[in-house]
């Protein structure tokens, strides 16, 4: 549904753009050129929006993704399990989360609860709309066969039948259409009818000048098969009625086709000619006040377009236009080649979460809008020393896990998966050792299988950048021969936590950059030049993808463990 949606938008672009030049273009000098000419570009540009193209970008296209902003999601237990999956949630709860790493979108589906994003509620609305046109047209169809119908006849007197028959000769129509009579009715001539032709005229054209001119016209529209166009720009409007400007392609389209029908009537013909067919529209155009449906024929109101028809019909030949169609090929096929709409990830409606530091928190941790508590305390207990870090939610629940440490311990919280939920990364530090150390996790607040509160622990593991170059700063200002360039000194880390630290962690701190939340760990390198390495990294159910990573000397004398650490 999402590239259907996103493929609809583009085309919509495209051919909207389309459009709106070729509405400038025929504002300067359309009546230099063909009513036929028009009808062609406009029935391009009408093949295109009801049939999704993309063509290969060319530089410097304009290419962008087009967020699915989540408004509702599902009935999973809060917004926690809606990006994440938590190791105590039962198998109804899991979801299934994918996060591009080098955009940081996220793509979730719930199994438990159907969520709701901006994509369903457009998809919902564009086939409500449509079909509530979809309706509207068709009663409009039904209604005005039903008047003609009961206010009308079928025309049975020969003279009429006969001048019917000749002029259907003249222009060699193959198929001769029906013709009913509607009498008493402020309506004038038109033609009805998809499978068969009727042309149906009002009970007071009784002169056969001006009866021969208007079957002339109608004979002319049955012969181009206008209903059935005239359906199919129908069918464009109601597929992107949520675009203006192809209301307005529809209603130049509609102009077009029946400034085509007087083109043909009078080609060929003189000035007087002209003027005698030009009174016979008048007459009935002045008393048209029916409103038409959009399966029939009937005379497009309007004056600046009533001005137009006349004098396309009066001045006479026009040029055919064949470099407009050429144009409007080309401008179909730079332009789409130029604006990309695509899917982008799904955005999750988030609460503002401020990052925050310090053994005690109080953040709203479960989402139900009450401010709750976390802290974190290192206790000894006879032989047995431990880090605790304990939530207590306004409900009186209560989430606790425990480390087996005796260091010295303190939280940061921020929103690191965009859930809008604090997350918890607890740091464990050896302070006061020679060279610093210690463990870090991050959390998150879950459901057991009994829907109590606990602390789960995200992933511990990195996930590799292999487009990611090390940044080296500080080194400019060493004097020494001796660098740290070894294999594990430049290498990318695979994981920290208790179960496969492969460095010496110097703690972990949340930061924003770009609109984005990120966690910044700090690991310890080298004791000759007090170097460590600063990892900035994004969250993804997987793992933690390394975004950046560096190589930093002098970290205690350069003053950078407040800079990239804060106070706590």
């Amino acid at each position: 549904m999402r590239e259907f949606v996103t493929a609809l938008f583009n085309t919509s672009i495209v051919t909207g753009v389309c459009t709106f030049i070729f509405l400038l273009v025929f504002s300067f000098c359309g009546k230099k050129y063909a009513a036929k000419s028009r009808k062609i570009i406009w029935s391009l540009i009408a093949v295109c929006c009801l049939i999704p193209f993309r063509f290969p970008a060319v530089w410097p296209g304009y290419s962008v993704d087009i967020p699915d902003v989540v408004i509702r999601q599902g009935d999973t237990e809060h917004a926690d399990s809606a990006v994440r999956r938590s190791e105590t949630a039962t198998e109804s709860q899991q979801i299934v989360s994918v996060k591009d790493p080098g955009t940081g979108n996220f793509a979730a589906s719930g199994v438990n609860g159907k969520e709701i994003t901006t994509t369903d509620v457009f998809f919902t609305l564009w086939v409500c709309v449509g079909a509530v046109l979809l309706l509207y047209y068709s009663a409009g169809y039904w209604r005005l066969k039903g008047k003609i119908k009961r206010q009308g006849y079928e025309c049975t007197y020969s003279g009429i039948r006969k001048i019917l028959q000749e002029e259907a000769e003249r222009y060699q129509l193959k198929r001769t259409p029906r013709l009913w009579i509607l009498y008493d009715s402020p309506m004038g001539p038109f033609t009805i009818g998809v499978l068969q032709n009727t042309v149906v005229l009002p009970d007071d054209v009784s002169d056969e000048r001006d009866l021969r001119f208007i079957l002339r016209h109608e004979i002319q529209h049955c012969k181009k098969k206008d209903i059935l166009w005239k359906l199919f720009f129908l069918s464009v409007n109601i597929v992107h009625w949520f675009n203006p400007l192809v209301w307005l392609l529809r209603k130049a389209a509609e102009q077009d086709i029946e400034i085509c029908c007087d083109e043909a009537v009078v080609s060929g013909t003189d000035r007087a000619y002209r003027e005698e067919y030009s009174d016979v529209l008048m007459s009935q155009i002045a008393r048209n006040s029916y409103k038409w449906s959009a399966a029939s024929t009937g005379y497009v109101q309007g004056v600046k377009f009533i001005k137009r028809r006349f004098d396309s019909i009066i001045n006479g030949r026009k040029k055919k236009g064949i470099f407009l169609i050429v144009a409007a090929c080309a401008a179909l096929l730079l332009t789409g080649s130029l604006i990309r709409l695509q899917t982008g990830g799904k955005v999750y409606a988030v609460k503002n979460v401020p990052i925050d530091t310090g053994i005690e928190i109080r953040a709203d941790l479960d989402g139900d809008g009450t401010e709750d508590r976390v802290l974190v305390t290192d206790n000894v207990f006879g032989d047995y020393a431990s880090t605790q870090v304990l939530a207590k939610f306004q409900n009186g629940d209560i989430a606790l896990i425990d480390y087996p440490d005796y260091w010295v311990s303190y939280l940061v919280t921020g929103d690191l998966n965009s859930d809008g939920l604090p997350d918890i990364v607890v740091n464990r530090i050896a302070r006061g050792s020679t060279y610093g150390g210690g463990e870090t996790s991050v959390l998150h607040v879950g459901k057991n299988e009994a829907g109590e509160p606990v602390l789960v622990e995200y992933p511990s593991n990195f996930i590799q950048n292999p487009d990611l170059e090390l940044k080296w700063v500080g080194w400019e200002d060493y004097d020494g021969e001796y660098i740290p360039d070894d294999d594990y000194s430049t290498a990318q880390p695979t994981g920290f936590g208790p179960e496969n630290l492969d460095f010496s962690g110097m703690g972990a701190n949340i930061f924003e950059r770009d609109g984005k939340v990120m966690l910044r760990f700090v690991a310890y390198v080298d004791p000759l030049t007090e170097s460590v390495k600063r990892i900035e990294c994004s969250y993804t159910p997987e793992g933690w993808y390394i975004e950046d990573m560096q190589m930093i000397y002098d970290y205690w004398g350069g003053g950078w463990e407040d800079a990239l650490m804060g106070e706590w």
